[in-house]
């Protein structure tokens, strides 16, 4: 028996299959080489009661890229989460003076998750509302007490707020926001 003939029958196996994953390797790596890009418009709205964001996602890989549950979040110096908006309420009011709020449908399922595909720009219509508080009070009308009661809405660090989500693979992203300008902002450029 040649045992020279099977060693190199071996070796060309071996070698076929390394190829073989090597090249797919390569493939994957040069599939999703480039970055993301975002940029950002954000401002207060209604006297403050709520946040509109205008997220535009330039994807310049060759696959897609995933963004799932973008939250508004406000962070201390340690970036850590120290309070959380949530998504802009529907409001209805099917007769004067009766609202009705209803949670928005946005995104995929009521999330605000979306697919950005490849070589593609997406823009992001996010709102959110700041959080309010129902304070009970009395005010005289006519020599009457009446009870009544106004929504207080909390203080908004225009200066410590975020967007912060879940990627494609389950890592949390924070990019810090600027509110207020006109122009838009970019945030972030993920190197891929």
């Amino acid at each position: 028996m040649d045992w020279s003939l099977l060693l190199g029958a071996g070796i060309g196996i071996v070698a076929t299959i390394v190829g073989g994953i090597g090249l797919e390797l390569a493939k994957n790596w040069a599939k999703r080489k480039g970055k993301i890009e975002m940029y950002c418009i954000a401002a207060l709205d209604y006297g403050g009661t709520q946040i509109r964001i205008r997220l535009q996602v330039k994807n310049l890989t060759q696959s897609d890229y995933i963004i799932r549950n973008i939250q508004l979040v406000e962070i201390n110096e340690k970036y850590d989460v120290v309070k959380t908006y949530g998504q802009k309420s529907k409001t209805t009011e099917p007769i004067p003076g009766l609202i009705i709020r209803q949670p928005k449908i946005d995104g995929d399922e009521g999330e605000f998750s979306f697919v950005i595909y490849p070589r593609s720009i997406k823009e992001l219509p996010l709102d959110f509302d700041n959080y309010y508080e129902r304070q009970d009070m009395e005010i005289e009308l006519d020599n009457e007490l009446v009870d009544t009661y106004e929504n207080v809405y909390s203080e908004i660090n225009i200066d410590k707020l975020a967007l912060q989500y879940f990627d494609e693979q389950d890592k949390i992203i924070t990019l810090q926001i600027e509110v207020g300008k006109n122009d838009w902002i970019k945030l972030e450029s993920i190197i891929r």
